[in-house]
C-alpha cells in the first residue's frame, strides 16, 4: 500500500479463517473498507471521516477479528 493520501490504515484479520479486511482513512476524509478472498469487495464512503474509520474497525473487531495498525497510529 502506498502512503500517498493515507491518513490512517488498519488491517483486521481472523486467525481462524485467514480472512483480512483493510480499513483506510484518506486525508480527504473518505473511508475505504476492502476485504480479501474471492469476492474482494471494496467500499468507499465520502462522509464519516475518522469516526467511520473507527466504527468500521469496531464492527470487524466485534466479529472476533484482530486489529493491526499499518499507518498513522503507532
Amino acid at each position: 500500500m502506498t502512503d500517498e493520501g493515507v491518513k490512517k490504515a488498519a488491517e483486521l484479520f481472523d486467525e481462524k479463517t485467514g480472512k483480512k479486511v483493510l480499513v483506510v482513512l484518506w486525508e480527504d476524509g473518505h473511508v475505504s473498507v476492502c476485504s480479501d478472498g474471492p469476492e474482494h469487495d471494496c467500499y468507499t464512503a465520502e462522509k464519516g471521516g475518522e469516526k467511520l474509520y473507527y466504527v468500521a474497525q469496531a464492527f470487524y473487531a466485534s466479529l472476533g477479528m484482530k486489529v493491526k495498525s499499518l499507518h498513522g497510529e503507532c
